[in-house]
C-alpha cells in the first residue's frame, strides 16, 4: 500500500511539473544562456567583462580570487531585471559583478513558440590576480596609499 501511495504522489508531482512548464503560463521557468542571449555570444561577454572589471582594492590586498555568480531575468525588450548575486565570494567582488552585469547593455530576448519570454540567466564573473594571457601578476591601481 505504501508503494502505491508513493506512486500516486510521484505521478501527481510529474503532472504538476509538466503543467507548470507550458509556455505562456504564470509558472513557466525558462533559462537563458550567454551564447544564446548576449549579443556576440560568449566571446563578446568575456571581452566586455575583462575590459570593464575593476578589481576591488580590498580583495586584491587580501589576495582574494574566484568567481562571483550573478543571476538575472532578461526582459522581453532585452533589458535586465532582478540582478543579484546567487553565489558570491565577498570582498567587494559581488557588488562589482552585479555592477558589470547591470551595465552590460541590452541582451537578446528569448522566444518560445513565437512568443517572447522572460528567461532567467546566470553568469559568472571571474576575478584573478594574474593576467590569463601572459601570467603577469595583477597590480591594482591605488592599492597602497602613501599620502597618510
Amino acid at each position: 500500500m505504501k508503494h502505491l501511495t508513493l506512486l500516486f504522489c510521484f505521478v501527481g508531482l510529474l503532472a504538476y511539473r509538466a503543467s507548470a512548464q507550458v509556455p505562456g503560463g504564470k509558472d513557466t521557468i525558462v533559462y537563458g544562456s550567454i551564447p544564446d542571449n548576449y549579443p556576440g555570444g560568449y566571446d563578446a561577454y568575456d571581452k566586455y567583462i575583462t575590459g570593464n572589471v575593476h578589481y576591488p582594492a580590498i580583495a586584491a590586498s587580501n589576495n582574494v580570487q574566484g568567481s562571483s555568480y550573478v543571476q538575472f531575468v532578461i526582459e522581453m525588450d532585452g533589458s535586465l531585471s532582478k540582478v543579484k548575486t546567487c553565489r558570491g565570494i565577498g570582498s567587494g567582488m559581488d557588488e562589482e559583478a552585479v555592477r558589470l552585469v547591470e551595465q552590460s547593455g541590452k541582451w537578446k530576448p528569448s522566444m518560445i513558440n513565437g512568443k517572447y519570454v522572460r528567461p532567467k540567466c546566470r553568469a559568472a564573473v571571474n576575478f584573478s590576480l594574474t593576467d590569463i594571457t601572459d601570467g603577469t601578476p595583477y597590480d591594482p591601481p591605488f592599492l597602497y596609499r602613501t599620502d597618510y
